[in-house]
């Protein structure tokens, strides 16, 4: 009831209709409940994902500042590794300084199915801060992230079995791990290793830093030129290939955005019933209502304000269920790399917008109802 009257507190400010919509939706605290229940698990799984979606969106970006160095990315279309020759091209564009490339292909680790990144041992440290040195990427070694390391019980000198999707099996030395964040994550060997174990010579990405005091216009100019040319990939400065790593974030939410959508139809529904309901408990009192002098207008405003009460007191204590569940997954999920938390904010007060055009939608049909009730028939009901 308290919290009722606190969300009601500026409809009841409004009059003596605001005051009795108020106190309908206090009366009967468990239908109150139960209705709102309906909305308020919808809007604190929508809140929840979007503060997670957010805090992903903006880690990624952090990340991205932090750790690629690189000027230009390179990555594909679709997830078919490409051509070395489009490294190639670039490399040969006046004003890029270098051209570092990444691999990545499917191993078997101790028996474990996973993903092995290979790099050029010489380049990763121009445009990445990974950390590793080149030494431990030299014939017959591989680095490992220090966390995973950790959790499988592994040490530095450890020897590890390794087959490759070629069908060659071979046991290198974990020389070093790595801490800290970086563009990829897991097993690290170089192109060389891969190379010796028969592997197709494929890109997977390509990092492209520019010469100092460059004409940036006029190599991205000449990019665009080799894109073109190869449109199975994305030549993408940092900003673009942040708003891409969003763009696929925002897709997958807008799906589940979709999906939680058809709660608050049902949550609709569920107002809609209990308003009925209500109205149908008090026929006899709207009768009377009716007959010292309320307009059929106020009536139909007042169920129209208890609504909209119903429907913020499930959106309120929803909202703050999700920001009390989405702040707790994000600090569950920091050292899995999304380390800054972020509120959507426009999405909460576009939740709460909405929840005021749901409020009015339902109490529509049960409105009129009221409305039309014939006074002297209401009043004899028992």
């Amino acid at each position: 009831r308290g919290l009722v009257g606190a969300v009601g507190a500026p409809v009841a400010r409004l009059g003596s209709v605001g005051t009795l919509a108020v106190r309908n939706a206090q009366r009967d605290r468990r239908r109150t409940a139960a209705t709102a229940t309906a909305i308020l698990v919808g809007l604190a799984l929508v809140t929840a994902i979007g503060v997670l979606g957010s805090s992903t969106t903006k880690s990624t970006d952090a990340l991205v500042d932090d750790v690629i160095t690189a000027d230009f990315i390179v990555q594909p279309n679709g997830f078919v590794p490409f051509s070395p020759e489009v490294g190639d091209a670039i490399e040969a564009v006046p004003g890029v300084a270098l051209v570092s490339r990444i691999r990545q292909v499917p191993a078997l680790i101790n028996g474990d199915e996973t993903l092995v990144t290979g790099v050029e041992p010489e380049s990763i440290g121009q445009v990445q801060t990974l950390g590793i040195s080149p030494a431990a990427l030299a014939t017959g070694g591989i680095v490992y992230d220090a966390a995973a390391a950790l959790d499988a019980g592994l040490t530095v000198g450890d020897m590890v079995e390794v087959t490759w999707s070629s069908g060659v099996t071979e046991s290198l030395e974990l020389r070093e791990t790595y801490d800290g964040q970086s563009a990829f994550s897991g097993w690290t060997v170089s192109l060389q290793t891969m190379e010796a174990a028969g592997l197709p010579m494929v890109d997977s990405f390509l990092y492209a830093p520019l010469e100092p005091d460059v004409d940036v216009a006029a190599v991205r100019a000449q990019l665009d030129l080799i894109q073109a040319d190869y449109p199975t990939v994305q030549i993408l400065d940092q900003t673009e290939f942040k708003e891409t790593i969003s763009g696929q974030i925002n897709q997958l939410l807008s799906l589940v955005y979709a999906l939680l959508g058809l709660s608050v139809i049902i949550a609709i529904f569920g107002v809609v019933n209990t308003l009925a309901l209500s109205i149908i408990e008090r026929t006899r009192e709207i009768g009377m209502l009716r007959a010292v002098g309320m307009l059929r207008r106020q009536v139909r405003t007042m169920i129209r304000w208890e609504s909209i009460v119903i429907s913020f007191f499930g959106a309120f204590t929803g909202v703050a269920l999700g920001l009390v569940l989405g702040i707790s997954l994000q600090k569950l999920l920091e050292n899995d790399g999304i380390t800054e938390l972020a509120i959507p904010w426009a999405l909460i007060v576009t939740v709460l917008v909405a929840t005021a055009f749901v409020g009015v939608l339902a109490a529509v049909w049960p409105a009129r109802r009221a409305a039309n009730l014939d006074v002297l028939a209401a009043i004899r009901t028992e």
